[in-house]
């Protein structure tokens, strides 16, 4: 699509969506003596300072503490089931968020997600702790978009907000126990109270387990079974009124061997499974969901420490924040991947993090006309990743290769946005950053007599700048259009002796969205266009993950959200995404064919050697080209209480697994339903749940390496029950 038509398509749909929200607002108004007459004042940081939602000239989902309750989130990818146009794709336990289609499923060390997640302002860089358990989360903001001026390195996709409670003075508790399907068992509780007038202390734990649903048609028993637990403790001094500390400690283990594959593509010419496997007389594969034939209990483990220490003072004209961050992350996975009964090719990758960051923040007091933040940034990541074999059954040959390097992150910037006339906002932003990847090398052998195989160091510097002009209608509206750069930095490919430059990925984004909020209705959206520059795609050669760039790729679309508030017990919300996304050109997209002549491969007959070949114009991975979800909520009074009745549909249509379109999902739909009571006192509660209550079953994973294209499914039809207390 030429910027010309993007942008007659960008106004037209503009114009349609204002025009439907003129409507429903006229109509809200012709109600406003059962309607809230004030506006919904949801308060964002998506500029790094705190301001209403519908001033922010950022595309934003933002979803509240009582959303993803009533929404049964327990892992952050739960999310996307609200969020227009965001996907997770899962490579074991590696799992990145996608958004608008911008990502990758890369897995190694030193590389991260095309979006970038924080939590209370801390980055967390490592995509073996992205899909985390979600712990005491008050706010989730899904900002889409490049993020490359305030967010820096590795956000082209956007980035993630999620925001927990502070210690208070004032003593509180509240905890949930829940149990449902497959013995799904929940416990959780939230204190905190005053040490002295100016010192608070919290504690928040999870604990959640469970048998799965997969069962393993070698052993007959159930194999899925996992137990992930975590603690957060926070310590508050309000020194004075203009400075306080903030300090927390995180633990958390997770258990988890879900997010691993557990069958096979279907299928060939032949009607077989996509194995190897499938051509060994007496070995077993599957391909249905809920089952495995593999010969070892898949594992996915993380235990991660992080102590956290956020300072700030009040200076008068701005506030000065510092977010100082270590964290100590170990990981491991192990697979088969052939996914068979026979013990062919099983494979474990541990991974190692310790990460160093801070950040130095600071921004203008509100109310004047020109708004501003400066900050720079630090970020360290020492990062090792292992790859250990296993053969015929025989145990695991330790650090077969292990890759080993740092990377490092220096960047300043500064962002501001000036009311030239009324109501008419220029906003500018340019952010410096210098990227190394420092010392990257492989030992092939265990240590102490490992081979080792230097690679080239890389270092890059970057400016990426933004340009924001937003007109505000009314105290409730505004409609604004950008210019936005983002970009992810170079790399090479680890563990591999490849010593190939993975050149930074660039995108030149451009967007224009409308929202609005007042007299109980709100409504954002967004259209927008992407230029996008040697992306970043992974892909398993052998049992490798290698990356390379595909030349040139654009996106476009329309995204949004609106919710209203009919009356005092019934809200309806609703979001929806159409995303066009192409490779333009990909030189050297992999393609996964099955060896099937014999003569001609020999010992390598049923595998899938990787060919290459230049591709134009074809869809990009992960990116389904509508998602969307309906949600409603309503409350009556019951049994001296409240009722209170929830619901969400979320769809999403057919998706690739792969750059050469040859691996999909057809589309899937989810629907979650809830039904809570709530005593007179606001203290108890007893709920009922039902999550995917359709049983869609769905290909949530595709990995396409030499030996098969194992898959993984979502999760089945679950129900449960919750008892919740707070005083």
């Amino acid at each position: 699509m030429s910027m010309f038509r993007w942008f007659h398509f960008s106004v037209t749909t503009l114009a349609a969506v204002s025009a439907l929200e003129l409507t429903i607002v006229s109509s809200a108004a012709a109600q406003s003596a059962q309607q809230p007459s004030g506006l919904e004042e949801v308060i964002v940081t998506a500029q790094k300072r705190s301001e209403r939602l519908q001033d922010v000239p950022i595309a934003i989902t933002a979803i509240g503490s009582e959303a993803l309750e009533k929404a049964g989130v327990q892992r952050l990818d739960d999310i996307s089931a609200l969020t227009p146009g965001l996907q997770f794709q899962h490579t074991g336990g590696f799992t990145q968020p996608m958004i608008r289609g911008v990502g990758t499923s890369i897995a190694g060390a030193g590389a991260g997600a095309n979006v970038g997640m924080y939590v209370d302002g801390f980055l967390l860089p490592n995509p073996l702790g992205t899909d985390m358990q979600m712990l005491n989360i008050s706010s989730v903001q899904v900002l889409k978009g490049p993020q490359g001026t305030l967010f820096g390195r590795n956000t082209t996709g956007g980035a993630i907000l999620l925001t927990t409670t502070n210690p208070s003075t004032d003593p509180a508790f509240k905890g949930e126990v829940s149990y449902g399907t497959d013995n799904a068992q929940g416990y959780q509780a939230y204190a905190t109270a005053g040490l002295a007038d100016r010192v608070a202390f919290d504690v928040a734990g999870l604990y959640r387990s469970g048998d799965g649903s997969v069962r393993n048609l070698v052993s007959g028993k159930k194999d899925n079974e996992y137990e992930n637990w975590s603690v957060r403790a926070g310590l508050k001094v309000d020194f004075t009124d203009s400075f306080y500390a903030l300090l927390r400690y995180t633990h958390s283990q997770v258990d988890d061997p879900r997010s691993q594959p557990t069958g096979v593509y279907c299928c060939n010419a032949q009607g077989l499974p996509l194995s190897v496997a499938s051509y060994i007389p007496g070995v077993t594969t599957t391909t249905a969901p809920d089952r495995r034939t593999t010969n070892i209990k898949p594992i996915f483990q993380v235990e991660s420490d992080a102590v956290q220490l956020t300072a700030a003072w009040d200076l008068d004209f701005a506030t000065l924040t510092s977010y100082s961050q270590y964290r100590d992350e170990l990981g491991t996975t192990t697979l088969d991947l052939e996914v068979s009964s026979a013990p062919l090719a099983d494979f474990r990758f541990p991974y190692a993090d310790k990460i160093i960051t801070q950040e130095l923040i600071l921004s203008s007091d509100a109310g004047s006309r020109l708004q501003w933040t400066l900050g720079g940034f630090y970020f360290q990541d020492k990062a090792r990743s292992d790859l250990d074999v296993s053969t015929a059954g025989a145990p695991f040959a330790i650090d077969v290769i292990r890759a080993i390097v740092t990377v490092e992150s220096l960047a300043a910037y500064a962002d501001a946005t000036y009311e030239v006339a009324n109501n008419l906002f220029l906003t500018g932003g340019v952010r410096w950053s210098e990227d190394q990847y420092k010392d990257p090398y492989n030992l092939f052998g265990p240590d102490p007599n490992a081979v080792r195989a230097t690679l080239d160091p890389i270092t890059d510097k970057t400016v990426t700048p933004r340009v924001v002009v937003r007109y505000q209608i009314d105290d409730g509206s505004s409609v604004y259009a950008s210019f936005n750069r983002g970009y992810k930095s170079a790399l090479r490919n680890l563990p591999a002796a490849d010593n190939t430059l993975v050149k930074p990925e660039k995108m030149s984004a451009y967007e224009v969205g409308y929202k609005y909020a007042g007299r109980g209705f709100s409504s954002n959206v967004a259209a927008y266009y992407y230029d996008y520059k040697n992306l970043q795609v992974s892909s398993y050669r052998n049992a490798l993950s290698i990356t390379n760039n595909a030349a040139t790729s654009r996106i476009y679309g329309v995204d949004g959200d609106l919710s209203y508030t009919f009356s005092p017990h019934f809200q309806v919300s609703g979001g929806a995404a159409y995303t066009d996304a192409k490779y333009e050109k990909y030189v050297n997209s992999p393609i996964y064919e099955q060896c099937l002549d014999l003569a001609a491969c020999g010992a390598a007959f049923g595998t899938f050697p990787t060919a290459s070949a230049t591709l134009y114009d074809k869809t990009m991975q992960f990116a389904p080209e509508f998602s969307g979800h309906l949600s409603a909520q309503y409350t009556a009074a019951l049994l001296g209480g409240e009722l209170n009745l929830s619901g969400t549909l979320s769809y999403a249509s057919k998706q690739y697994f792969d750059s050469s379109e040859q691996f999909h999902d057809d589309g899937h739909e989810k629907l979650i339903l809830r039904a809570q009571w709530t005593d007179a006192s606001d203290r108890y509660t007893v709920a009922v749940y039902g999550d995917n209550l359709t049983d869609s079953r769905y290909l949530v994973q595709v990995i396409p390496q030499a030996v098969a294209i194992p898959v993984s499914w979502n999760e089945p039809r679950t129900v449960g029950v919750s008892l919740g207390v707070k005083f």
